[in-house]
């Protein structure tokens, strides 16, 4: 067996068996909204709809984000400092992007509701805010926090 079979091999069961139990999605997001944002240059920002698992250009920059995880109602565990879902329920939404630099993971972060601070990555000027998710077939505008919906 020569190394380039080795490779394609291991290669393979990467994808196989880590690729599916990392990046598992159990919702029927079919559409994001993001905002990037510049801690550097605090008026730019620029939308862009996205889909789960597909790479977007970030700006100028030799970056791309790709959304990895939705999260309905964020919460994190204050034992393991490991993100979760309390409910089913757009409560919290959130999604974890990661900011790619050619073939390598430059860093990550997460993305909330606008209203609240944006979470910008420690490694990085970049930051995101989740602006309206789309599950199901349905359109779901998320409300900007400290704001009454119309109907309420």
């Amino acid at each position: 067996m020569n190394i380039f079979t080795l490779r394609f091999g291991i290669t393979i069961l990467f994808v196989l068996i880590f690729l599916p139990t990392t990046f598992s999605c159990k919702t029927d997001v079919t559409e994001l909204t993001v905002r990037v944002k510049s801690r550097m240059y605090q008026d730019f920002q620029e939308d862009h709809k996205v889909e789960m698992f597909k790479k977007f250009p970030i700006s100028d920059t030799d970056l791309e984000g790709v959304v990895v995880e939705f999260l309905p109602d964020f919460a994190i565990d204050t034992l393991t400092h490991k993100a979760f879902s309390r409910s089913d329920t757009l409560k919290n939404p959130a999604v974890k992007i990661l900011l790619i630099h050619g073939r390598n993971k430059k860093d990550e972060v997460w993305a909330f509701s606008p209203g609240l601070i944006p979470h910008f990555s420690p490694k990085s000027f970049i930051g995101f805010e989740l602006l309206d998710i789309k599950v199901g077939g349905k359109y779901k505008r998320l409300p900007v926090s400290g704001h009454k919906k119309e109907n309420e």
